[in-house]
């Protein structure tokens, strides 16, 4: 969690077309994806949290067919959290990580201030992100963290 993805490998074969037999997006990536073949490294990461999502369509509506016309299955299982049955049991699985708040308030500093926090600026964070998962994981609560810390205040670095 929170760590860069490889570099991609070279010679990365073309994203499957959707096929004229129905099939599901599941289908696709495990086709596209088979243990031993060079895409398998990152989709091994990632498609679990994709397929959690696949319910959701492009712009956010419920959705029971997916791109591929197959039926959304949701299920799936993080690598050592467990099994998960849709985005809802997905979201309580992160939630167990003890580096979920340290993560996810390392993004919001991130995309909040503009740029990759700084040695001291880690110390904050890591402190916001106790008190975080101490509180239970509060969005809004990320946010205030965030808009105290002097790094947000002092942005330009002057003094208010």
């Amino acid at each position: 969690m929170c760590d860069a993805p490889l570099p991609p490998p070279g010679m990365i074969p073309a994203f499957p077309e959707a096929p004229e037999e129905p099939t599901s997006l599941r289908e696709v990536l495990e086709q596209h994806a088979q243990p031993g073949t060079v895409c398998y490294g990152c989709h091994k990461e990632m498609d679990a949290v994709g397929i959690a999502l696949a319910e959701y369509g492009p712009i956010g509506q419920i959705r029971t067919i997916d791109d591929f016309g197959g039926v959304v299955d949701t299920t799936g299982t993080l690598e050592g959290l467990g099994a998960f049955a849709d985005a809802t049991e997905l979201q309580a699985l992160l939630a167990t990580d003890p580096r979920f708040g340290r993560c996810m308030m390392d993004k919001l500093f991130t995309f909040g201030i503009g740029r990759e926090p700084t040695d001291d600026d880690h110390m904050v964070i890591d402190t916001i992100a106790v008190q975080v998962a101490t509180d239970g994981f509060r969005f809004d609560d990320l946010v205030a963290g965030l808009v105290q810390t002097r790094a947000f205040r002092w942005r330009n670095g002057d003094a208010p």
